[in-house]
């Protein structure tokens, strides 16, 4: 890919990035929970639990977080994480496209400097041999 198209690639994710709104990380989770009355439906062979409820759970300050979510607060939070998940996967691409910009500019340099070296003559001469020195 030409160095113009890989800075005009690397512009645009910039913008994806900063398009994409609120993000969180960590992970949504659907449970079933049975309650532990005994005569409860959730006691019964084959039954999940009451539910669905939902968990968040993330790691703050080194520790596993865990926060109940409200049945109508559930796709906010699914959106929030998957759109964390995409601003990672663009600034991996991100990341990428800028070391391919990189290499690009170092072969230039190199390219560049081999041309004006290869052009150039040596400015020191070779001593010539005086008569004295040779024996004769």
């Amino acid at each position: 890919m030409a160095l113009a198209d890989l800075e005009r690639r690397r512009n645009e994710l910039v913008e994806q990035m900063a398009s994409l709104g609120d993000m969180r990380r960590g992970s949504l989770t659907e449970r079933y929970i049975p309650c532990g009355k005994p005569g409860c439906r959730c006691t019964k062979p084959g039954n999940r639990g009451h539910g669905p409820q939902y968990s968040y759970t993330r790691k703050v300050k080194g520790k596993t977080v865990t926060e109940y979510i409200p049945a109508e607060r559930v796709e906010q939070v699914r959106e929030q994480i998957e759109n964390r998940k995409e601003f990672a996967r663009l600034c991996q691409e991100f990341l990428e496209v800028s070391e391919e910009i990189c290499d690009l500019r170092t072969e230039e340099v190199v390219r560049t400097a081999s041309k004006k070296n290869s052009s150039r003559r040596s400015k020191r001469r070779s001593a010539k041999k005086s008569s004295e020195s040779s024996g004769g």
